[in-house]
């Protein structure tokens, strides 16, 4: 059960995380058609996780909540159940969605840098180093 929860845990860490990223704030966030083509269906599908599981309790696919009600000996009889459908891990479909809003992004910051070095006549930079998977297996 504590793996469950944990997993649990995980992808609604994720996908509010996303869905923050998404919305932006002070035009910070992006529109669903500067995605590719093919990954506005993963991109709908992590937004209505959010909306319909995570954030508001809409009827997402994935939780099944029922009551039974049955009259057997002159008396009635109430069963509550609940079930819940879960992925172990997120969706690998995800991982090119994550990988293509880094570098949106990342061209985004270099854009507002550039922008700021020609504005004020001083260099801006952000930092720069290699992606976190070579910084995890150097170390």
């Amino acid at each position: 059960m504590e793996a469950i929860l944990e997993n649990e845990m995980l992808i609604t860490a994720f996908v509010v995380t996303y869905a923050r990223l998404q919305q932006g704030g002070i035009g910070s966030g992006f529109a669903r058609a500067t995605l590719p083509e093919h990954l506005r269906g993963f991109h709908d599908e992590i937004i209505d996780l959010r909306n319909k599981r995570f954030a508001h309790n809409a009827g997402h696919h994935t939780i099944n909540e029922a009551m039974e009600i049955g009259f057997q000996d002159g008396r009635f009889e109430i069963s509550l159940g609940s079930e819940m459908r879960m992925q172990i891990g997120g969706a690998p479909e995800w991982q090119e969605l994550v990988d293509f809003l880094d570098g949106l992004l990342a061209d985004r910051m270099d854009k507002v840098a550039a922008k700021l070095t020609e504005k004020t006549g001083s260099e801006w930079s952000l930092p720069a180093g290699p992606p976190l998977e070579e910084k995890k297996r150097s170390s």
